[in-house]
């Protein structure tokens, strides 16, 4: 029949009102791209005869340039084929995609920080053990990417014999609530057999 029904949550996602009732499909055209709305039908149309379900984002273009991103998810109801009712939900993910915008300028931002800085950075991950370190530590220490291993143990296989204890000592005092970070110096061996 083409009839809709609308929660009070997709309401305020089009910021209307139940009074101002649910938007046609030809009324979308105000809201949405052409190539937008060309997804939309598309989505709906393969999930009504196809009975493919429905995962699509579209931008909500609004008049204050403050656009939403939504994203619709939605299935066939029944398995009847081209007589059946679609149904689904619409969620407003604009903060979402906002903050995944705002956190990957500040990680391009620390990258070009740590390159530009010419600092050596590594991870650990104190499950596995399995360790991570960037291009500039292992060059520091005069290895090629080739040469070292990626565990805690290499890592402290190129500690002094005398500062093996002090990361391990920072670490459970981190853990422990005693620090809330840990700023240590340790001698590292290089490739050439001093220590730095």
């Amino acid at each position: 029949t083409g009839r809709m029904k609308w929660s009070r949550g997709i309401y305020d996602i089009f910021d209307r009102s139940p009074e101002e009732g649910i938007i046609s499909m030809k009324e979308l055209k105000a809201y949405t791209s052409l190539e937008d709305l060309y997804i939309l039908q598309s989505s709906a149309t393969d999930c009504l005869v196809n009975d493919i379900p429905c995962d699509v984002t579209v931008t909500l273009l609004r008049k204050d340039s403050n656009n939403k991103y939504i994203r619709i998810v939605a299935e066939l109801k029944d398995n009847d084929k081209g007589k059946g009712i679609i149904s689904g939900a619409v969620i407003d993910i604009t903060d979402q995609l906002n903050t995944n915008v705002a956190l990957k300028k500040v990680s391009t931002q620390y990258e070009l920080a740590v390159q530009g800085g010419e600092i050596g950075m590594w991870e650990l991950d104190l499950k596995t053990f399995e360790a991570n370190y960037n291009r500039m530590w292992h060059e520091m220490l005069g290895y090629s990417r080739d040469e070292i291993e990626f565990t805690g143990d290499f890592f402290f296989s190129l500690l002094h014999p005398d500062d093996k204890h002090l990361p391990m000592q920072a670490l459970e005092d981190y853990q422990s609530g005693k620090v809330k970070k840990f700023d240590i110096h340790i001698r590292m061996l290089c490739k050439e057999g001093t220590y730095k």
